[in-house]
């Protein structure tokens, strides 16, 4: 996960430079590409996807790496996503799931294995567990990012709300 993470970083960092109206000055950096960077100990400069607001003020935030492309087998590129989001989600809220929906990886913290924990078998979730590196898994339990927007909740469980990243309509 982390090569196409760091790609896609290098990428969005390729595309400021060059659409940017005046040089660039030479500049050395750090950048972090876990979802929560835990280096307490460490105080420099590091461009971050996330940070806690009241601390690590020596961190940096950039774009997330999705607004590039997310090569995973649900994602995709941000403009095709949009599209697609567009062209399939339900126009009305009563036409969506009356479900919660989540997928993610468990292993990030403790608050998304007590998410999975208190929604199992209950009606009203479709919250699951994902273990990026078992096929299996992804086949059986993936949800695309387009088909999150079928349903009324879309459970984000930490950091700065990516709702609006792929934001399903709002009207």
């Amino acid at each position: 996960m982390d090569v196409p993470r760091a790609l896609s970083l290098l990428h969005s960092i390729h595309r400021a430079i060059i659409a940017s109206p005046e040089d660039i000055p030479n500049i050395e950096f750090a950048f972090c590409l876990s979802d929560w960077p835990n280096d307490l100990e460490h105080r420099y400069p590091l461009w971050v996807l996330t940070r806690h607001v009241n601390e690590d003020e020596e961190k940096w935030v950039m774009p997330d790496f999705g607004y590039w492309s997310w090569p995973g087998p649900f994602m995709g590129e941000y403009s095709k996503l949009r599209s697609e989001i567009f062209e399939n989600e339900p126009t009305t809220w009563e036409q969506k799931k009356p479900m919660a929906i989540w997928r993610g990886a468990t292993t990030t913290n403790d608050l998304r294995k007590k998410l999975v924990e208190v929604s199992q078998g209950k009606k009203w979730a479709d919250i699951k567990a994902i273990d990026w590196a078992q096929k299996e898994t992804l086949d059986k339990d993936g949800v695309s990012i387009p088909e999150h927007c079928n349903y009324q909740y879309v459970i984000h469980t930490e950091g700065t709300p990516n709702c609006h990243l792929y934001s399903c309509s709002d009207s």
